[in-house]
């Protein structure tokens, strides 16, 4: 076998070689991907058994759960409580009939069309500032004489 015999059989080994290597690569991430999905999916399917158990057991908790039952009860209050704090600092309220968002001084929702309800402020005069009190007697002019 001459060199260039040798050389061609290098080459052509080496580029076996390399087409196998990236064929293995290439299979092991499709099982990587399919492994993702795997865990995506048994990780879905956990957060709702557990939200399934929760909302059929939260009446009366089972022993062994008062604990968790209770901090999840207090983590959702404190969303509850964030949530409306983010909506006063935006200016906005809920629409009670298709949750969307809405100005506070909104007449109607923008998504659903329904009329907001008013809200009843009583501002009493003590909670009033008076900045500067006006008189409301006439000022007199250059030509109105105080004796006539």
């Amino acid at each position: 076998m001459g060199f260039f015999d040798k050389v061609v059989d290098t080459v052509s080994t080496a580029g076996k070689n390399v087409a196998d290597k990236t064929k293995n690569i290439a299979d092991a991430a499709g099982v990587s991907h399919q492994i993702a999905v795997e865990e995506s999916a048994y990780e879905k399917l956990l957060i709702e058994i557990g939200k399934k158990f929760y909302d059929e057991n939260k009446a009366t908790p089972p022993n062994g759960y008062s604990d968790l039952f209770a901090r999840l009860a207090e983590s959702k209050e404190n969303i509850d409580k964030l949530k409306a704090k983010l909506r006063e600092v935006k200016g906005v309220r809920i629409c009670e009939k298709c949750g969307s968002e809405v100005e506070k001084n909104a007449v109607f929702c923008g998504k659903c069309g329904v009329k907001m309800p008013t809200s009843d402020v009583v501002v009493s005069p003590d909670d009033v500032d008076v900045v500067e009190e006006i008189s409301l007697d006439p000022v007199p002019t250059e030509g109105d004489s105080e004796t006539k």
